[in-house]
């Protein structure tokens, strides 16, 4: 729908000359852009209006007071806009001491004829700006709120049931489906978040089981297999001269096989650190860690393995902690070249840290 409105200035003119408010009263209408297109006053035509009365120009209705610029008079103005959004504004005043005088009654009765006047006959533009923008206002601004906070619990109301409340229902219903899909998709993400837990807490468990089972290979496999090739040495050593090449052969292949086993236990072990941190950092007593590991070793007879009477208690991963202590052990029992060997495990403190010292004789 469009309205298109013409206006005679002659017949504003016309009627601001008529306008009669005491001596000093006079009627002006002014433009969007702040000019005079009708006074009483010809020389008034064309200027821009003050600053005071700026606010007119942006749909606000109200009264002020400001000076004349060309009469320096001081001047009460009540103004108001006209049409709407048009911008253009119909603005009463009079000189102040005139207002105060004994005919203020008068005045302001004639003020609100004036005002009445005014209004009735843009009141037609008036009715039928507001039942089109308006709404179209309300509706814009409602999207540009949407669109800059994601607020979809915002509704306009129809507010009637021509083209522009069928588009305001429209919109409505689209929110709606929105809100809807919204919730829906916050439904699924949370669903997917908690299957992904779950999956992770199963990976967790399998990882820490195939951890677990690791070492349990590596602990309990190795005592015995240690048990093999030491007895097998001991074979080889003490009934070397009742074997014949046979025998001997038959007791190398023993100890090859139990080396390759002893790597498949590594092997094992390892694949199961792949891929993923295994150290855990917690309190380690070393004199029960260390005792263990040689027991795991099971040196021979003439070699004796000694140990400090009290190893502190640290942090760190007691696998790491195992494994240095059972390489550097292990390796002073095989290289072990004399009759009686001695190894011995020590421990000494520096300020906040401890150094630890494999000793043997050999």
């Amino acid at each position: 729908m469009i309205v298109v409105a013409e206006i005679d200035l002659r017949d504003l003119w016309r009627r601001m000359d008529e306008v009669q408010l005491g001596q000093t009263g006079r009627g002006l209408v002014v433009s969007a852009d702040g000019i005079i297109v009708a006074h009483p006053e010809r020389r008034y035509v064309g200027r821009m209006i003050p600053d005071a009365l700026r606010p007119a120009l942006e749909g606000y209705g109200g009264h002020t007071e400001y000076v004349d610029p060309l009469s320096g008079k001081t001047m009460l103005a009540a103004y108001s806009p006209v049409g709407g959004a048009s911008g253009w504004a119909v603005i009463v005043e009079q000189e102040r001491d005139e207002v105060f005088a004994p005919s203020r009654l008068v005045a302001i009765l004639s003020l609100v004829i004036l005002l009445g006047a005014v209004v009735m006959a843009v009141l037609v533009n008036t009715l039928v700006a507001a039942g089109i923008t308006r709404p179209i206002q309300r509706l814009a601004a409602t999207t540009r709120v949407i669109a800059e906070t994601g607020d979809l619990t915002r509704n306009v109301p129809a507010e009637s049931q021509d083209e522009v409340g069928e588009l305001t229902q429209h919109f409505d219903r689209m929110i709606a489906n929105l809100r809807a899909a919204e919730t829906q998709i916050r439904q699924l993400n949370e669903d997917l978040e908690h299957r992904v837990l779950e999956r992770t807490a199963q990976l967790e468990s399998a990882n820490a089981e195939l951890q677990s089972f690791a070492y349990v290979v590596s602990h309990d496999l190795k005592a015995p297999l240690r048990g093999i090739r030491q007895l097998t040495a001991w074979l080889s050593t003490d009934y070397a001269e009742r074997l014949d090449d046979e025998g001997r052969e038959m007791l190398q292949l023993v100890m090859t096989r139990a080396d390759r086993l002893q790597q498949l236990i590594d092997g094992i072990l390892e694949y199961s650190r792949i891929g993923r941190d295994t150290r855990v950092e917690k309190r380690v007593e070393l004199n029960a860690l260390v005792q263990d590991t040689i027991g795991l070793l099971s040196p021979p007879e003439h070699i004796q393995v000694t140990v400090d009477a009290v190893l502190p208690e640290v942090v760190g991963d007691p696998v790491d902690f195992q494994r240095v202590f059972q390489n550097l052990i292990g390796n002073a029992i095989k290289f072990m070249d004399k009759p009686e060997g001695t190894v011995h495990v020590g421990c000494t403190g520096r300020a906040s840290q401890w150094q630890f010292s494999i000793a043997d004789n050999g």
